[in-house]
């Protein structure tokens, strides 16, 4: 874990052009999104860089983006704007040096208000653990997730899926490798006919 960080932490803090120019486009849309209008006002950094690792190990340092900025209406703080899920993005590169804007791919997702999302190591790769969880009566059967890229897979995909206390589990639910109850197997019987007992 610590090599993980180790390594991102060697990487230059300035992001690449081509991946600057994808985190200003984002960091403009989330602004536009969820702080502008009759009234709204966004000051500081409208994206940040929250993390930078390697994630797709392509030996190019991949930039996670959160929102940066403040926002007030009519002079008072706005603290509501993004509502129970948060927009986040992942600006990834596509191998060479990355310095091409043709090279690097902005990847939007969303985020639980009530998880920040961390960088863990999953399967021998990083990845970045998330959450789907929201108010409300619908929630899924894991806390968190691990959303991951390999080599050659060309982006992000969930691999894992941890319950409340961070143990692996089934995307269902269950624990790993139990499979789930399937539900009645046998189909009901028709009714009989009635045959006269003699003819």
């Amino acid at each position: 874990m610590a090599a993980l960080f180790a390594a991102a932490s060697a990487y230059a803090q300035q992001p690449p052009a081509g991946a600057a120019q994808l985190i200003a486009q984002w960091g403009r849309e989330v602004v536009e999104d969820n702080c502008s209008g009759g009234g709204f006002r966004a000051t500081g950094t409208p994206a940040k860089v929250v993390f930078h690792v390697d994630f797709n190990a392509d030996r190019v340092p991949d930039y996670v983006l959160a929102p940066g900025f403040d926002c007030t209406m009519d002079g008072e703080p706005a603290y509501a704007i993004f509502g129970p899920q948060v927009p986040w993005a992942l600006v990834l590169s596509g191998g060479g040096d990355g310095s091409e804007g043709s090279g690097w791919e902005l990847l939007r997702f969303r985020n639980s208000e009530a998880h920040e999302p961390v960088v863990r190591q999953v399967d021998g790769h990083p990845a970045l653990i998330l959450s789907d969880a929201g108010p409300g009566l619908w929630q899924p059967a894991y806390a968190t997730y691990a959303w991951a890229a390999f080599q050659g897979t060309g982006g992000m995909t969930a691999v894992a899926w941890f319950d409340a206390d961070g143990r692996r589990i089934d995307k269902d639910g269950t624990a790993l490798g139990v499979p789930r109850d399937g539900g009645d197997v046998a189909a009901p019987v028709p009714p009989r006919q009635h045959l006269p007992l003699f003819p």
